[in-house]
């Protein structure tokens, strides 16, 4: 693997990064396939990124980054990422921050299922990933705060070949198998309420909002991220609340006092 980067800090406080890795040649991987003695092998590739913040001492902030992948002699396995994520400090109480991330690997090679006797197959598969991320914080005074943190993430696996490898890590071409297919969703919701009352000594009061395991869904139907993020609303999500007393007890100070 070879690797450079560089990094600039400008006098306006912004920077930017740019990374470049290369992988000039195949690679074998001995874990993919989640058989002893199964082998996959890597095509090589490069990846070039770059991403930057603005002067986050101002109220609005913003920190980018995007970055492009490919690998020489199969041009149509490119993978491409960006995120952004801009945060704006009203106040000196209040702040929100949004975080965007989305990936696309139209050529992500990888264990996909076993047949009935056991044996791994592997798959090409389009993979797209998106996560969105909510936080936003209240200070009421300095040792009491309100923190709430959203988060949806939703990840889509549409396979297009199916092969098995050999002991080398060669693909041999599987005729292909339908409802190999996945769309997953994950919604978090957490808020907290602190209050530091002592030094060491805090009181937490927190709410779990989640979307339930067992209501996947059908990406067949909603085939979008848009369309999968309206869906976490319409599905059961289970709530869990909690109370935390954390104190903290001098014991030098109560002997001092027990021998005074």
């Amino acid at each position: 693997m070879i690797n450079t980067s560089g990094f600039w800090f400008f006098r306006n406080f912004r920077d930017a990064t740019i990374k470049l890795n290369v992988q000039p040649d195949w690679q074998r991987d001995y874990f993919e396939m989640r058989t002893e003695g199964k082998v996959m092998k890597r095509e090589p590739y490069w990846y070039l990124s770059l991403n930057g913040s603005t002067d986050s001492r101002k109220p609005f902030f913003f920190r980018y980054a995007i970055g492009y992948a490919d690998a020489p002699g199969f041009p149509k396995d490119n993978y491409y990422n960006f995120q952004i994520g801009p945060r704006y400090r009203f106040n000196e109480h209040f702040s929100l921050d949004f975080d965007l991330t989305r990936s696309v690997d139209n050529g992500q090679y990888g264990y996909a299922f076993r047949e009935s006797n056991g044996t791994p197959v592997a798959g090409r598969r389009r993979n797209i990933s998106v996560s969105s991320i909510v936080n936003g914080i209240y200070n009421f005074t300095s040792r009491m705060n309100l923190s709430m943190r959203v988060r949806h993430y939703w990840s889509q696996v549409q396979y297009s070949n199916f092969f098995y490898t050999d002991a080398e890590g060669n693909y041999i071409p599987r005729a292909f198998q339908n409802g190999q297919d996945q769309n997953f969703n994950a919604f978090n919701l957490d808020m907290f309420y602190t209050w530091d009352f002592m030094y060491g000594s805090k009181l937490i009061i927190g709410w779990k909002n989640a979307l339930g395991n067992d209501f996947p869904i059908n990406g067949l139907l909603y085939d979008k991220y848009t369309k999968n993020l309206s869906q976490v609303f319409q599905k059961p999500h289970g709530n869990e609340f909690n109370l935390r007393l954390i104190y903290y007890i001098d014991y030098l100070s109560l002997q001092k006092k027990q021998h005074g």
